[in-house]
């Protein structure tokens, strides 16, 4: 599978090109920001457990329910699935074991769009770089979707992220209906001295021959 590589540049510079909206800065570059390179790992998955509950609101018990908004639901539903698998890549990787704990919970945040990470200078302008004669958007993109950590003790790999609840049905689907094996395909990046997951997925296709 074929991907494109994005590069996005956050160089800072105040003169814009005439004709431009004041609202918006184009530039060119002083200098290419280093990314560190996305990083494929695989997975094959060896068992999982679910947990599913209702009741009272956790937040309601003890003093942090000082801090619950008005409109907070008193009963709440949660359904907690962890994933355990081994790697397979990358090779100095193949063996380590990963556990993946999937939270589900409903969203009520706004989705993030390309506007909201579109970078700005100080009075607000929207910035953008010249590329090949067209204006790009220099973004700020945030690293991640979650962090994962690795238990050097023990050679493990954890992670845990909040997903909307289908999303968690669709997971328990495939592991109970798929008489196939699974795979978990786990693309990071290092950013901050950490470890970040830019995209996760569960298939039945063996990672490794697709790609």
């Amino acid at each position: 599978m074929k991907r494109r590589k994005a590069t996005f540049d956050a160089s800072s510079s105040r003169h814009a090109f005439r004709g431009q909206p004041r609202c918006e800065i184009s530039r060119m570059p002083k200098s290419k920001r280093k990314e560190n390179p996305r990083i494929a790992t695989y997975a094959k998955v060896d068992s999982y457990d679910v947990q599913t509950s209702f009741g009272y609101n956790i937040f309601l018990v003890g003093r942090i329910r000082d801090h619950l908004s008005e409109e907070a639901e008193v009963f709440d539903s949660a359904t907690q699935l962890l994933i355990r698998g081994t790697f397979t890549e990358p090779k100095d990787r193949a063996g380590e074991r990963i556990e993946l704990t999937v939270y589900s919970r409903r969203s009520d945040r706004e989705t993030l769009r390309v506007k909201d990470v579109h970078s700005r200078e100080k009075d607000g302008s929207r910035i953008y770089r010249i590329y090949r004669g067209d204006r790009v958007p220099v973004l700020d993109l945030p690293h991640g979707v979650t962090t994962i950590y690795r238990h050097r003790d023990e050679q493990l790999w954890t992670s845990s992220i909040f997903v909307e609840p289908r999303l968690v049905t669709d997971m328990l689907m495939q592991l109970t209906s798929s008489d196939r094996s699974l795979y978990l395909s786990l693309y990071e990046v290092k950013a901050d001295r950490e470890h970040w997951l830019t995209r996760i997925s569960l298939r039945n296709i063996d990672p490794t021959i697709e790609d």
